[in-house]
């Protein structure tokens, strides 16, 4: 298997810049993963 680190270590870059250029996306995806994890873990605890 071919080790996914050097494709880490390029994108993380580039997701730095991306992330700079387009700040109100970024945030807004932040914020939707927040939410989506969130759910999930609420989802656990109330499966438990």
């Amino acid at each position: 298997m071919i080790s996914a680190e050097p494709h880490i270590y390029i994108t993380v870059p580039s997701v730095r810049i991306w992330i700079r250029a387009n700040r109100g996306t970024a945030v807004a995806a932040v914020v939707a993963a927040a939410v989506l994890v969130g759910v999930i873990v609420l989802g656990i605890f109330w499966v438990i």
